[in-house]
């Protein structure tokens, strides 16, 4: 095979106004979720799939022993007024030089079947957690940006530059008179945003004109909403608890400003808290109690008998709250450490797996910096569909997500680290 070729299963008519959706494997895997989803909901039928030197030379095994070619898919549906074409795939070319290869016999394909409209799906990565996913958007015309707009995509505040076949197709289906868009959802970046996902693809229904179930979807994205929640609690407790490590007396004196007994029984009425050290401290229901030495108050009624055992059970179970105290915020400083460490393990994976993604999509030969903070041990392996799955861990935590490209095992020291596009294999070199 010297070039790439499209194998076509079924015969298409002349489609009616149609339009080329993709959905290829980028950042968030949005559009592969998009894609994936439209085809299973709308039972869109496979017409031909797409075979190239430009990808990755080798082969994916099956669960029941077989082999086949590494492909992207195009499949078929009908909307509401239009016929609709979606571009499904494992991968994307290799190199520079692969990407047009590609993208121009998919355009030589879609043109002759009569496809009108390119749009492609992405995302685009902000660094960020966003409550509410925002989709942004470009176009190569004024009018089909104004169509956007009207559903809610914001154009203009986008930035930089679109790697790959979400980027090229619309572009280079610009030269042939054909309209195109890409719709990139809001993102984090670096784990599989199903609810950015969920909202480009009510997106599309309501502008192409078909009814979709969004529940499986919803239940998908509500799943990862939860785990993404867990994160940020994970995330916010551990700067608590840094900030709390640093200030012992504060943490002790949080710790011994409540009473153990909710009604303080023990305590005569005549004592207050008052001045500044480091003695028992009797507690009463005002929020000024804290820390101190004990003064009698001149209001008060006369001490009975009891006082003096009433003072020493005082002193007894302030003494006993002291201890629990150190044990407490020692066991609050080795939370802090784990969460810091958690935090700084979490920040450093997603750069290396950020820099993967872009030196995979970039090409042969493209490298790209990653600085890490931690050291991280990279495990790469082949799922059962044939995707590749990369597992990081370090710093007592665990990452696992879907690679665009294999990576090189590799155990890695803290500091730069050099993230190389060698074949179509990542390597990991740390400096």
């Amino acid at each position: 095979m010297e070039e790439t070729f499209i194998m076509e299963k079924a015969q298409l008519k002349k489609l009616k106004d149609g339009v080329l959706l993709t959905g290829l494997p980028g950042i968030g895997l949005i559009g592969q979720v998009v894609a994936r989803y439209l085809v299973q909901e709308m039972k869109a039928t496979k017409v031909a799939s797409v075979f190239s030197p430009h990808f990755p030379h080798q082969v994916f095994m099956t669960k029941k022993g077989g082999m086949r070619l590494i492909k992207n898919s195009i499949y078929h549906f009908k909307a509401k007024n239009r016929d609709v074409l979606i571009l499904l795939g494992d991968v994307q070319a290799m190199s520079s030089v692969g990407q047009y290869e590609v993208a121009g016999r998919i355009l030589d394909y879609c043109q002759k079947a009569g496809v009108t409209e390119v749009l492609t799906v992405g995302g685009y990565s902000t660094g960020k957690i966003a409550e509410e996913r925002r989709v942004f958007g470009v176009t190569t015309s004024d009018s089909l940006r104004e169509t956007f707009k009207k559903q809610g995509v914001i154009f203009g505040e986008a930035k930089g530059s679109i790697v790959g076949a979400a980027g090229l197709l619309p572009a280079l289906a610009k030269l042939r008179g054909i309209d195109g868009a890409c719709l990139m959802g809001e993102t984090h970046g670096s784990y599989v945003d199903t609810v950015s996902a969920r909202q480009i693809a009510a997106l599309l229904s309501k502008y192409l004109g078909f009814k979709l179930d969004l529940k499986r979807l919803d239940a998908q994205a509500e799943e990862s909403q939860k785990v993404l929640k867990k994160v940020q609690e994970e995330v916010q407790k551990s700067m608590e608890a840094q900030f709390e490590s640093t200030s012992p007396i504060s943490a002790e004196r949080s710790a011994l400003s409540r009473p153990p007994f909710g009604g303080g029984h023990l305590f005569h009425p005549g004592w207050i808290a008052s001045g500044s050290g480091c003695a028992a401290s009797m507690w009463r229901s005002t929020p000024e109690a804290s820390l101190s030495f004990y003064t009698p108050d001149p209001r008060a009624q006369p001490m009975k008998a009891q006082a003096s055992l009433e003072y020493l059970a005082l002193g007894m179970v302030s003494l006993a709250m002291l201890c629990v105290s150190v044990s407490a915020l020692a066991a609050m400083k080795a939370e802090a450490e784990r969460s810091f460490g958690l935090m700084l393990f979490s920040s450093s994976a997603r750069a290396v797996l950020d820099a993967a993604d872009e030196a995979c999509a970039m090409g042969y030969g493209n490298f790209r910096q990653a600085s890490i903070s931690v050291p991280l041990n990279v495990v790469s392996e082949q799922s059962d569909d044939g995707s590749y799955v990369v597992g990081l861990s370090g710093a007592g935590g665990s990452l696992a997500r879907r690679s665009l490209c294999p990576m090189e095992d590799a155990d890695l020291q803290a500091g730069s680290v050099q993230v190389e596009n060698k074949k179509g294999i990542i390597m990991l070199r740390g400096s």
